[in-house]
C-alpha cells in the first residue's frame, strides 16, 4: 500500500492495529503543475464530503512525494488546518507520515480512515454527524475564498485586519444584519492559517460570537455598543421578535471583508481591491446561513454591486418600499431572501427606522 522511501516514517504498530480493523482506503493525485499546498486543500476538501472519512475517529495521512523537498510552511499549514478541523468538537486520533516514490508523476496523498460505530447510528445520530461535515466543508469553501481575498488586498498599503460573519448561538436563520466594514477587529494578521486556525486571533469559530454586543453595552472602557446607531437599531428591530437574548438568535457580516486594522471605512483603492472577491464570500454566507430577511444598513452606493451580484447581473426590481421619515427602505426578493436595503442608521431617526423594518418583517410572518 505504501511504498518508496520513509522520509517521515508511519509508525508500523499504528498501521497494523487501524489495518486490522475495518477501513476505508481514500488515494488521491495531484493534477499536472498543481502547486502542492492547492492539492493538500482539494485533497482534505475531497476527504471531508465523503461520510464514513469524515465521521471516522482514527485516521492515517500519509503524503508521497515523486522527489522529496522540504514541505514548505503553507503545506504543513494545510495539513494541520485539516486536522484541528476533523478533530474539532471531539476525541479523535490522527496519524501521519511522508514517503518519496521516484516512480510517481506527481503527488499523491493516502487516507486511511477507520470506519466506526456512527456509521450505523440512529437516523438523529446520523442528521448530527452530517451536519458536522457540512459546517467542516463551509469552513474550507470560505477559507479558500478568503485566501483570495488576502491577496487581492496585498498591494495596499496600510496595516488592516480580516472580518468573518458572526453568528449568534440561537440563530433562527430569520434575520442577518449587513454593515459597511468593521470598525477595527480582532486582529491585525492576515495570515489565513491565523485566521482560520484555532488561536485566540482566530476569526472562525469563536465562542459566544454575537454575545460581545450586549457585553459591551454600556462599556466605559473600549468600543460601548450603547453608543452605535448601527447596533441601538438592530437591538430595536431583534428584541421585537427575540425578547430574550435577542442578539443570540442573528446574524452579523458586512460586506467589506478587509478594513483599516486601526478603523475607518476602506478607501477607494481597498474597497475595489476585495470587491471581486467579497461578492463570492457575500454569495457564500447567504448561502450558508439562510437567513430569511438581511437587513442591509450601508446605504444604496455600499450595497448595489452585491446585489447586483447575488442577482445574476439582472436588474433589481424592488418589490416593496417602506417609508421612514424623509427615507426609503428598498425591498428585493433574491431567490426566496429579502434582502432590505436601507440608509446607514448614524444621525437619523431610529425608532421610525426600526419600525418600518419590523413592520415589514411581520407583514411576512
Amino acid at each position: 500500500m505504501i511504498t518508496g522511501k520513509a522520509i517521515y516514517p508511519v509508525s508500523s504498530d499504528n498501521l497494523r492495529v487501524l489495518l486490522s480493523g475495518t477501513h476505508s482506503v481514500l488515494r488521491l493525485a495531484a493534477k499536472p503543475d498543481e502547486a502542492v499546498e492547492e492539492f493538500m486543500g482539494r485533497a482534505f476538501s475531497n476527504a471531508l464530503s465523503i461520510e464514513h472519512v469524515a465521521q471516522s475517529t482514527w485516521q492515517c495521512i500519509i503524503y508521497i512525494s515523486p522527489k522529496w523537498e522540504k514541505l514548505s510552511e503553507e503545506t504543513i499549514n494545510e495539513l494541520e488546518t485539516y486536522i484541528d478541523r476533523w478533530c474539532m468538537d471531539s476525541e479523535k486520533r490522527v496519524s501521519w507520515g511522508v514517503y518519496e516514490d521516484t516512480s510517481l508523476h506527481s503527488p499523491e496523498i493516502l487516507i486511511i480512515a477507520n470506519r466506526t460505530a456512527d456509521t450505523e447510528a440512529s437516523d438523529d445520530k446520523r442528521i448530527f454527524n452530517n451536519n458536522k461535515i457540512q459546517d467542516m466543508m463551509d469552513i474550507i469553501i470560505l477559507k479558500n475564498l478568503y485566501t483570495t481575498l488576502i491577496d487581492d488586498v496585498a498591494g495596499i498599503k496600510g496595516e488592516k485586519c480580516a472580518f468573518f460573519p458572526q453568528v449568534g448561538e440561537d440563530y433562527q436563520k430569520e434575520i442577518m444584519v449587513i454593515g459597511r466594514a468593521c470598525n477595527g477587529y480582532i486582529t491585525s494578521s492576515l495570515n489565513i492559517h491565523t485566521l482560520f486556525g484555532t488561536s485566540e486571533e482566530a476569526i472562525v469559530n469563536r465562542k459566544d460570537q454575537m454575545k460581545w454586543v450586549e457585553d459591551c453595552a454600556g462599556n466605559k472602557d473600549g468600543y460601548n455598543t450603547n453608543k452605535s446607531a448601527f447596533w441601538r437599531v438592530t437591538k430595536r428591530i431583534a428584541q421585537k421578535f427575540y425578547p430574550n437574548n435577542w442578539y443570540s438568535c442573528i446574524a452579523w457580516s458586512n460586506v467589506c471583508k478587509i478594513a483599516p486594522w486601526k478603523g475607518g471605512n476602506p478607501n477607494n483603492a481597498l474597497y475595489y481591491a476585495q470587491l471581486e472577491s467579497c461578492k463570492k464570500i457575500f454569495e457564500e454566507e447567504v448561502r450558508q446561513l439562510s437567513p430569511k430577511f438581511v437587513i442591509m444598513f450601508t446605504g444604496e452606493d455600499w450595497a448595489k454591486d452585491f446585489l447586483l451580484y447575488l442577482n445574476k447581473g439582472k436588474e433589481l426590481k424592488s418589490i416593496k418600499e417602506l417609508d421612514w421619515d424623509k427615507y426609503k427602505c428598498h425591498v428585493y426578493d433574491i431567490n426566496g431572501t429579502f434582502f432590505i436595503l436601507t440608509e446607514h442608521p448614524q444621525g437619523k431617526k431610529e425608532k421610525e427606522h426600526a419600525e418600518s423594518i419590523i413592520n415589514f418583517i411581520k407583514s411576512m410572518h
